[in-house]
Order: C-alpha cells, then structure tokens, then sequence
C-alpha cells in the first residue's frame, strides 16, 4: 500500500476504470483514498493523450456522458508535463539502460510515464506489469492484478 502523504501517479489504465464507473475503478478510488490524500493523485501528459485517444477509438465508441467524465477527471488531475525538471533526462537514461542490457523498449509511452513519476517523486499505480522493468533504475510501483479487477467488475454483475 501507497503510504498517505506519498505521492501517486496514475497511468491510464487506473484512469480508465476510474472514469468507467465500475466497481473497479470505485475499489481504486476507496482503497488508495484518492479522494482523501494530502496530496491529489497526479498525471503524466502522456496519460492525458492516451486516454483522450483511447476515447476516441475502439470498437465501442465513448458517449458523451463518458467523455466529459475523463475531461472533468482530466481537469482536475495536476499534470506533470514532460519538460518538467529532469524528465526527459530519465526518459534517456531509462531507454539506454533498457537497450544497453538487451530489453525491448516496448510502448515508450510506459516510459515516459515512469520518467515523471520519478521526476516528481511519485510512485506509479497501476495495472500494468511493464513498468516492473524499471525498478531497479529507481521507480516505484504499486501494480493492481487487473484480473482482480475484472473480478471485482464481473461480481457486481453476478457473473463468474
């Protein structure tokens, strides 16, 4: 568990089911006290161009309702932008460090995302494995089991 007065950056895939309005993203909201902290929960610019982009794409088109929803999140999320401080140096460093040791890059997007948390001193959440990797140059994760949360999901609606 994230201790209160650390500070938490959320990636796309917890904004996601906090924007859903699913018993999932509630779980998140209520077990890391989102609401609560000393500190808002932050974003990586990277996370506000994935979400606005997976809103508009996909099988299953987002309805209006759904929109304003990730926009009112959006807006009320501080940003950390990647020309903050030391940013894309950590962007650098973790790339070359993942190329210099064999790794794939992967989506660079994860990357980035890791460079602000480190940045701002923030432990990223989220139900991704790939940001696992970069631990050991020096982020910090909480990863959520996303089956956990499809559970949670599925329970809701009495299904198995």
């Amino acid at each position: 568990m994230i201790p209160d007065d650390a500070r938490i950056l959320l990636d796309r895939s917890i904004l996601l089911h906090l924007v859903r309005k699913r018993p999932a993203g509630a779980w998140v909201y209520s077990e890391y006290r989102l609401g609560e902290r000393p500190r808002k929960p932050l974003i990586s610019r990277v996370t506000v161009g994935e979400c606005l982009a997976f809103s508009r794409t996909g099988k299953n088109p987002w309805g209006e309702d759904k929109k304003r929803r990730l926009n009112d999140l959006l807006q009320e999320l501080p940003v950390v932008e990647l020309n903050n401080g030391p940013v894309t140096e950590l962007f650098a460093d973790f790339s070359g460090h993942l190329y210099n040791v064999g790794q794939r890059l992967g989506n660079p997007h994860d990357i980035w995302i890791a460079a602000c948390a480190v940045a701002v001193d923030a432990t990223v959440l989220t139900a991704d494995r790939d940001f696992a990797r970069l631990v050991p140059l020096g982020l910090r994760v909480e990863r959520i089991d996303p089956e956990e949360l499809k559970k949670l999901n599925r329970d809701a609606k009495g299904g198995k």
